[in-house]
């Protein structure tokens, strides 16, 4: 091991030379059930553009889905509950958290394979921020051949994973869950977390500008 104390991300953007057909590889089925965190518009989305981590460019997008309700759930307050111990009530409303057959077959590239590190991929590809290294791997990887990625989740426990799956931007119409839970229901049933109201104006004290002489 080195003494070199090291800073800043050590997960680098992919090189082109390298030959990411051989990259290992996991098969997750049509069929097998995963969650999904979502809005009104539904839980069926392939985003584009800076604002997730494995976004591809228009006109493909990327859906992300978890295997389990807490870890989707996470997803969407992870942030606000890390820096500040409480999630405002407004990120939460109007949101709910679906169980969901895969509506297609995913050949995922599997970066948290043991192998995964021999092409130069570690663990941070699934937690690092900014955006812009994990986006260009998510081009290669599509390049080469694959239609999604299988890894870690940023806001969970090792045992969760993560399906980002490929496909065409915008909304499909494939089956919905027909009883999605509300999240505020989903969260007030997980240990440690505390929803908390913005405060009514009445408990407000309004303090008055000094008078100028």
């Amino acid at each position: 091991m080195s003494g070199v104390a090291r800073t800043g991300s050590t997960q680098q953007p992919p090189d082109p030379r390298t030959d990411l057909t051989r990259f290992p590889q996991r098969t997750v089925t049509k069929g097998t059930q995963w969650c999904r965190e979502h809005g009104p518009q539904g839980p069926w989305y392939f985003a584009a553009g800076p604002g997730g981590r494995f976004n591809l460019d228009e006109p493909h997008g990327t859906l992300y889905l978890a295997n389990r309700p807490e870890a989707a759930a996470r997803e969407r307050i992870g942030p606000d509950h890390v820096q500040h111990g409480a999630i405002p009530r407004a990120i939460v409303e109007n949101r709910w958290v679906s169980t969901l057959p895969l509506a297609e077959t995913v050949s995922a590239a599997h970066v948290t394979h043991e192998s995964a590190p021999s092409f130069r991929v570690v663990p941070e590809l699934t937690t690092m921020r900014p955006y812009d290294t994990p986006r260009a791997w998510a081009r290669a990887f599509f390049a080469a051949g694959f239609t999604g990625i299988w890894g870690m989740l940023r806001h969970s426990s090792a045992t969760c994973r993560g399906l980002s799956v490929f496909g065409p931007v915008g909304t499909r119409d494939w089956p919905r869950d027909p009883t999605p839970v509300p999240l505020r229901a989903l969260l007030d049933e997980m240990p440690g977390l505390t929803v908390v109201d913005p405060p009514h104006t009445s408990d407000l004290e309004i303090l008055r500008p000094p008078d100028r002489a």
